[in-house]
């Protein structure tokens, strides 16, 4: 990490904030750019290289503060493609297409908002670690998704058929499906997201904003309601 001046020295979470030295490098070379050129550095690839997401935050908050709507029109188009590839990478090939799109959507848009609140909020982080930022983020999106189908959950649906046992007959999905309608809501929850979306008994804990021991023992009480019923 470069001591570049832009943060005059600031920590957050007891770290100095510092761009990445290649970062730091290319924001200087922008910086020293007439408007038109840095658009064309911008759109297209120098010999300095493709600008990296640190810096393109960097420079399009200084570009905003400063009213060069040009250039910032141009860093927030490819800003926003950068989002996008990044949440796609991440998790989006882990969805089917619509709701790689509704993820990739959710995590661009809550991206901008934090990323706008610079530099008091936790936009700062986009110009240090970008892509550990958008991963993280879209970590948080997915499992927000996967909260939301399950508990929207429809025991007919295709959703719950694959959650079932693959070699079932029909008179058995209709039975288990009988089974999981009589768990209460949150043993549904954590049975589904464990057994239909592979889910970690930590992930669905923060997912449900749970403990470990509440999701072990919602998990318990529905197998063993599910094996009494069996």
């Amino acid at each position: 990490m470069s001591d570049c001046d832009h943060f005059e020295g600031r920590t957050r979470d007891g770290k100095k904030l510092a761009h990445p030295h290649y970062a730091e490098q290319q924001i200087q070379l922008a910086l020293g750019l007439q408007p038109m050129a840095f658009v064309s550095w911008i759109n297209t690839a120098s010999a300095s290289g493709a600008l990296v997401e640190e810096a393109m935050v960097f420079l399009l908050l200084h570009h905003r503060a400063i009213g060069d709507s040009l250039v910032v029109e141009s860093l927030a188009a490819a800003l926003d493609h950068r989002m996008r590839a990044r949440a796609v990478e991440c998790y989006g090939n882990m969805l089917g297409g619509h709701s790689s799109r509704e993820l990739c959507d959710d995590v661009v848009s809550r991206a901008w908002v934090i990323l706008l609140e610079s530099p008091t909020g936790r936009g700062v982080w986009l110009q240090i670690c970008f892509r550990r930022f958008i991963h993280n983020l879209a970590r948080d999106v997915s499992r927000e998704m996967r909260l939301g189908e399950a508990t929207s959950f429809e025991l007919d649906s295709a959703d719950a058929r694959e959650t079932m046992d693959h070699s079932a007959s029909p008179e058995d999905l209709v039975y288990a499906r009988e089974m999981l309608a009589q768990l209460k809501p949150h043993q549904r929850q954590v049975f589904i997201l464990q057994r239909g979306f592979r889910e970690t008994q930590g992930a669905i804990g923060k997912t449900l904003g749970r403990s470990d021991r509440s999701v072990r023992t919602w998990l318990r009480q529905a197998e063993r309601q599910l094996n009494a019923k069996s």
